[in-house]
């Protein structure tokens, strides 16, 4: 009797992020991955990288500054990794498992159409209900119950395989049917994994954000108070102010280009605001 048990050093620069395609590498990101706050907070992260990058010739003379952009510049990156990271487990897992569900269901109704036949046959009217699944019978309900049909379906046809080869059913029949119950059986307990996954992915996101808080207004704004003659650093306190983007003009998620700043003046902030973090 078989047995199934039910069981991205981030090369990212500063030359990217005044790249317009930058966020086209992740736009199969969805706003929802991120709280509302965590969300404005990577847009306010690489609008300043942006007037930072923009305006090196300004800074590049003082090391601890350019130090404090490269691992800020890092750490934006491994963010937009950790995001990237959870996003494919929710969306991978499931579109594999939808997907295998469906090929064990072909499977089984091509085997199980050879023992109903049979059954009608013979007269074994028992045996034809007990196959008498349809494709619907396995994609919609429970997941176990859809691998029980399977398995039923594969049992009847063992028993009956020499009745059943004037039938056209063969042993790779019988063995890729096992397979996809297989296939099928490892992937239901996936999500459980994924959702450990992604709470590990979420605490790397809100540890990733402390920390480049923590670089900006710790380290990097009272270093470059020194250029507040400059028009940079208007420009700067502009990019580092934090948008909320819950009103009703079009939000910028993490899909949106990184915008750019051609005549040097800050970010739009029509909508409410928050203080620098």
């Amino acid at each position: 009797m078989r047995y199934h048990p039910v069981v991205y050093k981030l090369p990212i620069n500063t030359c990217l992020l005044i790249n317009k395609n930058f966020t086209n590498h992740f736009n199969f990101l969805k706003p929802f991955v991120m709280t509302q706050n965590q969300e404005n907070k990577l847009s306010m992260y690489l609008a300043t990288l942006v007037i930072l990058e923009k305006n090196r010739s300004v800074w590049q003379d003082i090391p601890a500054i350019v130090q404090l952009v490269d691992n800020i510049t890092k750490q934006v990156g491994l963010l937009q990794k950790a995001v990237k990271k959870q996003t494919e487990k929710r969306k991978g897992i499931a579109l594999d498992k939808g997907s295998s569900r469906q090929a064990m269901a072909d499977q089984a109704i091509l085997v199980g159409g050879m023992v109903k036949a049979y059954a009608n046959a013979v007269e074994n009217y028992q045996l034809e209900e007990s196959v008498n699944y349809s494709n619907t019978s396995f994609t919609n309900g429970k997941d176990t119950l859809a691998k029980e049909q399977a398995e039923i379906i594969w049992d009847k046809a063992s028993e009956y395989a020499t009745q059943l080869a004037d039938y056209g059913l063969t042993q790779a029949d019988l063995d890729d049917l096992d397979n996809s119950i297989e296939e099928y059986a490892d992937l239901i307990s996936s999500p459980r994994i994924g959702i450990t996954d992604r709470k590990e992915s979420t605490g790397s996101i809100r540890q990733l954000i402390s920390q480049i808080d923590n670089l900006l207004k710790k380290q990097l704004d009272p270093l470059l108070v020194r250029y507040k003659s400059n028009a940079f650093y208007s420009t700067y306190q502009g990019a580092r102010i934090i948008v909320d983007q819950r009103g009703k003009k079009r939000k910028t998620t993490l899909t949106d280009d990184i915008p750019s700043d051609n005549n040097n003046t800050p970010p739009p902030n029509n909508n409410n605001t928050d203080m620098l973090a």
